[in-house]
């Protein structure tokens, strides 16, 4: 079976009370893409040609403005890698890796940082070997020593068939960075 690849996130922001402020999702987005939310705001998706920039003021990198909101908010980005029959373009297995988080800025409230990693939408002919390895550290923005987080989430999924074993296995992976002002990035 010959695979064919894209990606897609959702993310969403709610108040302190859990009532929902602001969502975004898209789907169909080139393998490899970025998607950059520079503010805290709606992403946009950048090839990895031109994501040094804007991924620079997520990850601190860069020196630049930075937007943030009045009292506490709380952030959740799910980035997926879905894999596609390239004959059918029916989905055989979707890779999600998801944080959520809480701030006031600048700084992430840690015991409110949850990273996850799963596999969805699993065809009979493929089996989850894994869906949890990864690593992931705090880095300082804007001042605070929990102003970011870095999360990478990497699983293994095998292509099996019952008399001749396992014909191939894929190995998904998928890092995001996310700031105390809810902007956050996903490759």
């Amino acid at each position: 079976m010959s695979l064919t690849y894209d990606e897609g996130f959702d993310y969403s922001i709610t108040d302190e009370n859990g009532n929902v402020l602001s969502t975004q999702s898209m789907d169909d987005l080139p393998e490899g893409s970025y998607e950059i939310s520079a503010y805290g705001g709606p992403a946009a998706v950048y090839p990895e040609s031109t994501a040094d920039a804007p991924l620079a003021m997520i990850t601190g990198a860069a020196s630049t403005f930075s937007l943030a909101v009045a009292g506490r908010r709380c952030y959740r980005v799910d980035k997926h890698r879905t894999a596609h029959d390239s004959i059918t373009w029916r989905i055989v297995w979707r890779f999600h890796h998801v944080v959520r988080w809480c701030a006031t800025y600048p700084a992430i409230d840690e015991s409110s940082l949850n990273v996850d990693s799963y596999f969805s939408n699993v065809d009979a002919l493929f089996t989850v070997k894994w869906d949890d390895h990864g690593t992931g550290w705090w880095y300082t923005w804007r001042g605070s020593p929990t102003g970011g987080h870095y999360s990478r989430r990497q699983g293994e999924i095998d292509n099996c068939f019952f008399k001749w074993g396992c014909l191939f296995s894929a190995y998904p992976q998928i890092e995001i960075w996310v700031n105390g002002n809810g902007a956050w990035a996903a490759k």
